[in-house]
């Protein structure tokens, strides 16, 4: 185990380090592949080159631990400690100069993440979560995050990222809930789930996420006092269909309109 100010000042090198990579090509013309070879998924030499720096520094600082990133190789076990890595969730957002992105880096024990990171550096907002407590520091400033205390479907405000992404039994279950719900906002990516930590919104569902896409948010959004699990109340750690929500009555009231 690492000591949780050593993880923490390890953390901030990471984000700093990769933030060099990101926001040197923010903004600017990109060229942009598709790894999809029946839909649409973008991949820039911005995402290649932050988990390049990101996996070097994890290599020469734990080497032996394991790490599982998206666009490189796997690297060593995951059966013990293990590093989960998106450079840069949103890369949609991006390439369309949209601030909504982030860097998220987890920390997993073998068994379930017990630290995330999400670095948004162009919003110069940093999370980090241990399951027992989640902050935010922005301007060096630390401020604990909480979730809302919101239980009633009708007072709810949801997000997701991109409706269309939901097959059409996915899209059933999600216009059930959007019929329910007070307010929707979609685009966010791992923005979504930052502000569900921090008490701004009390509902994210996501259909296929992959393990780098959820496993930084995991400790955030349950050191905040939230719930995030499979839309079937499973482990969210290998991905999936995932609901994540600002407490336990609200997660049970979704899950049942999901199911």
């Amino acid at each position: 185990m690492i000591e949780r100010k050593k993880m923490i000042g390890f953390a901030n090198y990471l984000a700093d380090e990769s933030a060099k990579i990101t926001m040197s090509f923010f903004c600017k013309d990109l060229k942009i592949d598709n790894k999809s070879k029946d839909g649409y998924d973008p991949v820039t030499q911005a995402d290649q080159e932050a988990e390049k720096v990101i996996r070097s520094i994890l290599m020469k600082e734990f080497p032996n631990h394991g790490i599982f990133g998206e666009e490189l190789e796997k690297y060593g076990s995951d059966k013990g400690f293990h590093w989960v890595i998106d450079p840069i969730d949103g890369t949609r957002a991006y390439i369309s100069q949209l601030p909504l992105w982030g860097t998220l880096i987890a920390l997993n024990d073998g068994n379930e993440p017990i630290f995330g990171l999400v670095d948004q550096p162009f919003l110069e907002k940093r999370f980090f979560g241990f399951n027992d407590e989640s902050f935010m520091i922005r301007n060096k400033k630390k401020v604990f995050l909480r979730t809302s205390n919101t239980t009633n479907l009708e007072e709810s405000v949801m997000t997701c990222t991109d409706p269309f992404l939901f097959n059409s039994d996915e899209k059933r279950s999600f216009e059930k809930l959007i019929s329910k719900v007070k307010m929707r906002r979609f685009g966010l990516d791992c923005t979504g789930f930052c502000l569900l930590a921090s008490g701004h919104l009390d509902i994210v569902i996501e259909a296929r996420l992959k393990p780098y896409d959820v496993q930084a948010l995991i400790p955030i959004i349950k050191g905040s006092g939230g719930k995030i699990t499979t839309w079937e109340g499973g482990d969210p750690s290998n991905g999936g269909n995932i609901l994540a929500t600002c407490n336990d009555k609200l997660h049970d009231k979704v899950s049942n309109l999901l199911l």
